[in-house]
């Protein structure tokens, strides 16, 4: 055993207490700090898991088959799809506040932050995206409702003071008009949506709204 003069044993102890004080320092200011970061992030960037060590919610929402293809649908935009155990493809669209609708041939997303998103159901990376221009705060969209009527998609949007249905014209690909739902409900958020010939519903907090849509 080799002897250690009382001046190096003094010094390693110091030097001990000190990093045995550093870790506990980290350990017990690492919450307050985390705190402090996500405070100056945007809400929208937690749902969508752009905080280090955070990860947006991944929910599958919808199931759709296309033949002997299933296609999971998850609340974050995430898409894959199967034939039997097999992945065979899979792609995210990143966004939250998500509802997906199938057509013949594409999947039609919307969401918070893209708007409508439209991918080719055999090659899910061709994709597009039509934005609104709107000018909504993002972080206070609760949830979107997108459905279709012939060549025509419908979409509802849960946010506070927005009482309008945006209508999107799938041959032209651009928004026709904003149709507005204000009536003896508001204020009232829209929560979900319906169309039988040209009467759209809209189910909302308060109630339920029937109306004719405008030609």
């Amino acid at each position: 055993m080799i002897p250690i003069s009382y001046n190096l044993q003094k010094r390693i102890n110091h030097w001990t207490i000190n990093v045995l004080m550093i870790i506990f320092l980290v350990f017990t200011l690492f919450p307050i700090g985390w705190m402090m970061y996500s405070s100056i992030k945007e809400n929208n960037d937690i749902l969508l898991g752009k905080i280090g060590l955070s990860k947006s919610e991944n929910n599958v929402i919808a199931l759709t088959k296309r033949g002997d293809i299933l296609y999971v649908c998850a609340s974050d935009g995430g898409i894959s799809t199967f034939r039997g155990k097999e992945r065979l493809a899979s792609t995210s669209v990143t966004t939250f506040a998500t509802d997906f609708l199938f057509d013949d041939r594409y999947i039609w997303v919307s969401s918070g932050d893209k708007d409508i998103v439209r991918i080719d159901q055999k090659d899910l990376r061709e994709q597009k995206k039509f934005e609104h221009h709107l000018n909504l705060d993002m972080t206070k969209i609760a949830g979107t409702h997108l459905i279709e009527g012939g060549n025509k998609l419908y979409l509802g949007i849960d946010y506070k003071g927005f009482e309008n249905i945006m209508e999107f014209n799938k041959d032209k690909e651009e928004y026709e008009r904003k149709i507005p739902i204000a009536c003896h409900l508001s204020p009232h958020l829209i929560i979900a949506l319906a169309k039988s010939g040209d009467i759209l519903w809209v189910g909302t907090d308060r109630g339920m709204i029937k109306m004719h849509l405008p030609t």
